[in-house]
């Protein structure tokens, strides 16, 4: 748990919002209320101590910029974030976002605010610090700033087209990775492969049988999936049948850079651990 004091605003049994829960539970001093009532009162009580204020919407206008205006009233200095539904998919195009505040979808938790919580306690501004009338292009392209990492790890793309897996490969390249390309046929003949990035053009195609005998064949290599505004039954049947990590598209180059090296840190661990128990008992 860290020095980030959260507030999370909201329907905290949603089916949705769990995996946020979860991780802010882990890295933030988390308080959670049910409406914004009662998120006032908690603001005017505490004297305005929070450093975040996470607002969990589950469809367009369950919270109005008016509601976003009073509780900036109640405490100023206050920023805001909000986690929003599948239901918001659409909410930039045809609804009335609030302004200043900072938007990730359900299934684009943690790999947006990851990073940010880290440039707080190192006592940089993160993204939800910016000033309140900063557009979403202008949050952008203050943050698109890549920095090549010598990695020399391995990521095996899988494709049905090769401007995907071009795409894709850029994305790993940027981040410092070596890569291995497949669009049809035989899989690659690789072995030490760092992350397995399958890219679906059909999520719900997708079957078991197909997800087991991919992990069958590059073993232990974790796989990580990226799909269209991908919906939570969706990933809950991946991850069952063994996914590691579900990125959505249309997603940010950071986003799979994340949850690469999310992927190449537990399977570090689980190297360890194995070694670990292969140690004859002294």
């Amino acid at each position: 748990m860290s020095d980030i004091r959260v507030l999370f605003v909201g329907d905290s049994l949603h089916e949705e919002f769990q995996l946020a829960l979860q991780w802010l539970g882990k890295h933030a001093n988390l308080e959670v209320v049910f409406d914004l009532q009662s998120a006032r009162k908690h603001l005017e009580t505490n004297g305005g101590l929070e450093d975040l204020l996470v607002l969990g919407a589950t469809r367009p206008g369950q919270f109005s910029v008016e509601d976003i205006d009073a509780l900036r009233n109640a405490s100023p200095l206050l920023r805001i974030v909000a986690i929003l539904g599948s239901w918001c998919e659409g909410e930039l195009r045809s609804g009335q976002p609030w302004p200043g505040v900072f938007r990730t979808y359900w299934h684009q938790w943690p790999a947006r605010l990851a990073l940010e919580f880290k440039a707080f306690l190192q006592g940089s501004c993160p993204q939800w610090g910016d000033a309140v009338t900063t557009t979403p292009t202008e949050q952008l392209l203050q943050r698109e700033n890549f920095h090549r990492k010598n990695t020399l790890r391995l990521v095996v793309i899988r494709a049905e087209d090769w401007e995907t897996v071009g795409a894709l490969q850029d994305a790993c390249q940027q981040a410092g990775y070596a890569t291995a390309c497949w669009v049809d046929g035989e899989p690659p003949r690789v072995t030490g492969a760092h992350v397995f990035l399958w890219d679906l053009a059909d999520p719900e195609r997708v079957t078991r049988n197909q997800v087991q005998e991919y992990l069958r064949v590059f073993h232990p290599t974790p796989i990580i999936v990226l799909a269209s505004f991908p919906r939570h039954q969706t990933v809950q049947r991946l991850t069952a049948a063994g996914i590691s990590g579900v990125v959505s598209k249309p997603f940010l180059l950071h986003d799979v850079q994340w949850l690469l090296e999310q992927s190449g840190i537990e399977a570090e661990r689980g190297t360890v651990a194995r070694q670990r128990n292969k140690l004859p008992c002294s």
